[in-house]
């Protein structure tokens, strides 16, 4: 019943038994149109590169926000997420903020030029800066 209601609307696996959250199926259905719903998932599918991955391409910051530590320090999940949404950057673990090659992939999606990007607390980077 769960996976029928993800299927039509997956917001339903807010509303979902905590056993059924667990279950790979349900999540990655869910996930698919609705990404943040990634917080709603057992620990273990936050974990999951396919779910995570799956997550964010649908909605890169909230999905990446609820991925689990470890994969929000994976480069392949950070570059996804700011490629597909530059902002994900301020999420993104302090040393790799100013990583050129993160910094381009969110610049390559949606341009920002020389636009000045805050990250963290008293940080700026402008991504013109680390591309030159």
């Amino acid at each position: 019943v769960v996976l029928a209601a993800c299927k039509d609307d997956g917001r339903a696996l807010e509303y979902a038994a905590p056993e059924l959250t667990s279950d790979h199926e349900i999540v990655i259905t869910a996930v698919t149109r609705y990404g943040y719903m990634l917080e709603y998932a057992a620990p273990a599918l936050k974990s999951d590169r396919d779910i995570v991955l799956t997550a964010i391409r649908s909605d890169a910051r909230d999905a990446y926000k609820s991925a689990a530590p470890e994969l929000r320090a994976d480069r392949e999940i950070i570059l996804a997420a700011v490629t597909k949404d530059k902002y994900a950057l301020e999420d993104v673990p302090p040393e790799l903020q100013s990583d050129s090659e993160i910094v381009r992939a969110a610049d390559y999606y949606e341009p920002v030029g020389r636009m000045q990007l805050e990250f963290g607390r008293d940080r700026r980077y402008s991504s013109w800066e680390v591309l030159c």
